[in-house]
């Protein structure tokens, strides 16, 4: 009290200020523990979120014509059930403009539209597109080269989309896939159909040239 009288400090004043600052730090830390007791998929990645859910859980590489590795990951079914598995109808899951495969997974059990097609019955398959955290491989370039992101939607839907499409047709045996997408993954499935290239030629690069150009 005495330093405070000879400091003219107010007395009353610091001690709202002090009750202030241990609010906010009592906010923070309950906020913290909030997260860490109730939403532990927080500190998880894709497949440690569907495997604490009781899911089953594969990582597959898809190399595409241009030379880029789309990680995707494959949800089969859950842990509960008996094997071997039955054959299931595969669906194709393209997550939007920069969203990666767990924001069909993030809700959790009850509301990611993930859970929702393999509590249905379906063999899931989620797609991160390239560029993206988990999609930044490339069998030539890295993502400090600027050649790695000289693409556009064009090259994302007609490559990307014929690579994976390819892929779970050779895994599991079905020749028609489902398709589930919202925003870009709808477009890049647009620029795709619109270009006829989707199963109507060997490949892209025998129509377009060894790189696609820029849609108008």
């Amino acid at each position: 009290v005495r330093c405070v009288q000879e400091t003219g400090i107010n007395a009353e004043y610091m001690g709202y200020k002090m009750n202030y600052i241990t609010a906010c730090l009592a906010i923070f830390l309950y906020t913290v523990s909030l997260g860490s007791c109730f939403d532990p998929d927080i500190y998880r990645n894709t497949t440690e979120q569907i495997k604490a859910h009781g899911y089953l859980s594969e990582i597959h590489d898809v190399t595409t014509e241009d030379g880029y590795i789309l990680t995707v990951i494959r949800i089969p079914g859950k842990e509960s059930e008996p094997r071997p598995m039955k054959k299931k109808q595969p669906v194709y899951m393209q997550p939007g403009i920069f969203c990666m495969a767990d924001v069909f997974t993030a809700a959790g059990p009850k509301k990611g539209a993930a859970y929702f097609l393999v509590n249905a019955g379906y063999d899931v398959w989620i797609v991160n597109s390239r560029g993206t955290f988990y999609s930044k491989k490339h069998i030539k370039y890295t993502t400090r080269d600027k050649e790695f992101w000289e693409f556009t939607l064009e090259e994302q839907g007609v490559f990307d989309q014929r690579a994976v499409f390819e892929y779970i047709v050779a895994k599991t045996g079905y020749q028609k896939v489902h398709f589930w997408s919202h925003s870009q993954g709808g477009t890049q499935m647009m620029a795709a159909l619109t270009l006829c290239l989707l199963y109507t030629s060997p490949s892209p690069r025998d129509q377009r040239g060894s790189r696609m150009p820029s849609s108008a």
